[in-house]
């Protein structure tokens, strides 16, 4: 049998985000909620064709180009009537085509801690199957508030999914709960539940119960527009950017860009979506204020003063150098050196990984249990890619992420040719420690960094897209601090622990012009 994946807790950010960006859609079965990184590529509907039982289904269909992401569609409901019992969430699923991927989820969320999950990590749904009935079970502590279930889509093709059930059960039923203990105690952040509006219980769980209505857009001035855009942040640090655009309103959390249109002047919507944005107007008539309305409740954002933040901001990243060394000891760092280890799942991997500021680059990763190797290989123009005897090329266009991301962990600077805007968000909790957010943008990517108030060091580096880097043991080589644990994780679940080789050839890591 498979072990459980391990998963990473205390991503509140991550968490926030997927939780405040969750709607109902229009014209979609009551209830449930629409959400996750590239929900827009999939058409939801209720299906009275193909079903399991009864008058309907719910079917997920890709109509995306390029999938690249995931979608869950779910509901989110009040714990009280199951504290302190064991719970099976059961379902019948049915997909069609060779490329689906489908996974149930069940989600145990307390205050301050996530103490059950499951999302099939260890078995998904793929390919073409019949109807079958699938079961995830967890225990339900006492100080658990909300219970989080669904189906979610990591593929293209199609997928049906009927009968949801929700049943106290005996202890002679094993659970499948996916978190180690520790991770179960973990400190999060889950305050906003506390006065959250959820249902005592879930609904249109055969999807037969009707859809959402559709609603239409009202005309307003243009002009308003400008009044509205800003940044606006949520206690629980979820970033919020509302711009006016290519005369389109947007509303971008980040991982997700979504359309607003007016129902008033100060009331918006995105098609396709229930919930809605609310702004409130200081007495000049301008934003101080963004409430994001959705069936779990409201989450109330402050617009940021983009010149107090980015000024704290710069003295933020100015300690940070300092601390690690010295801008000038950062600007002369040409090469980058270590060896870790990987681990997804049962997959264990030794990884050896070198990465110049001229984006030349060698990856070698070895699986512990197979031996195989793959290989990436960059000469700043082009990429070969090499695995069980086959060799392919790349652009390294399709790398710059990845790169620009594991030279700004280690140096806090940037690849050639990029720049930075950087904005303070204030003080945050990471595990229970004060920390200082500043969010950097760069080529449109937002990284989230989290200094210690105390050492100036960076201790987190997070990303809407779902990374999350989290920093510990620094030590000093040629002259610069790095640190040489990291553990990484994707939407919460653990994907990579590795200790930074503390061997590392100085004369690579620093060697000035």
């Amino acid at each position: 049998m498979n072990k459980p994946a391990k998963l990473l807790v205390g991503t509140v950010f991550i968490a926030c985000l997927i939780t405040q960006l969750t709607f109902a859609q229009d014209g979609l079965p009551l209830h449930w909620q629409l959400a996750g990184s590239k929900p827009q590529d999939f058409e939801v509907i209720a299906d009275e064709k193909i079903k399991h039982a009864g008058k309907a289904s719910l079917r997920l269909d890709f109509t995306g180009e390029l999938f690249a992401g995931f979608m869950t569609f779910h509901q989110t409901i009040k714990a009280d009537a199951y504290r302190g019992k064991r719970v099976r969430l059961s379902a019948w699923v049915k997909t069609k085509s060779p490329d689906s991927h489908a996974q149930l989820w069940f989600r145990l969320d307390a205050l301050k801690r996530m103490p059950g999950f499951d999302n099939m990590g260890q078995r998904p749904i793929k390919g073409i199957t019949d109807w079958q009935k699938y079961d995830l079970v967890l225990d339900v502590p006492d100080d658990v508030v909300a219970m989080v279930f669904g189906i979610m889509s990591h593929n293209q093709g199609t997928i049906w999914a009927d009968d949801f059930s929700l049943e106290i059960v005996g202890n002679d039923v094993a659970v499948t709960n996916s978190l180690s203990p520790e991770a179960m105690n973990q400190i999060r952040n889950n305050s906003g539940l506390a006065n959250a509006k959820l249902p005592p219980q879930a609904l249109n769980l055969d999807f037969e119960a009707g859809t959402n209505p559709i609603r239409k857009p009202v005309a307003i001035d243009p002009a308003i527009y400008a009044t509205l855009t800003g940044y606006y942040m949520s206690r629980g640090g979820a970033l919020f950017v509302v711009a006016w655009e290519d005369s389109k309103f947007t509303l971008d959390a980040g991982f997700r860009k979504i359309v607003l249109q007016p129902l008033s002047e100060t009331e918006f919507f995105a098609k396709g979506m229930t919930g809605s944005s609310v702004f409130i107007k200081d007495e000049k008539g301008n934003a101080s204020e963004l409430i994001v309305k959705t069936d779990a409740g409201e989450t109330r954002c402050k617009k940021l003063n983009l010149e107090e933040a980015k000024a704290r901001a710069a003295q933020i990243l100015s300690a940070a150098y300092a601390a690690k060394g010295g801008l000038e000891k950062l600007k002369a760092v040409r090469d980058l050196q270590f060896d870790s280890t990987r681990t997804i799942g049962e997959t264990v991997a030794s990884n050896y990984f070198f990465l110049s500021s001229q984006l030349q680059n060698r990856h070698e990763a070895r699986d512990k249990k197979t031996g195989e190797i793959t290989l990436t290989v960059s000469d700043g123009k082009n990429v070969w890619l090499q695995r069980g005897g086959r060799t392919s090329t790349a652009s390294p266009q399709q790398f710059l992420g990845f790169w620009q991301q594991a030279w700004f962990h280690y140096t806090l600077q940037l690849l050639p040719g990029k720049t930075m805007e950087a904005l303070a968000l204030g003080e945050q909790q990471l595990k229970g420690k004060a920390v200082n957010v500043v969010m950097a943008l760069v080529d449109g990517q937002r990284y989230f960094l989290s200094f210690d108030p105390q050492t100036n060091l960076l201790l987190r580096n997070m990303r809407p897209g779902g990374d999350d880097f989290f920093y510990d043991d620094y030590r000093e080589v040629a002259g610069i601090k790095l640190p040489f644990k990291v553990t990484v994780a994707n939407y919460v679940i653990l994907m990579h622990e590795y200790r930074v080789n503390a061997g590392i050839n100085p004369a690579q890591l620093a060697n000035p012009q």
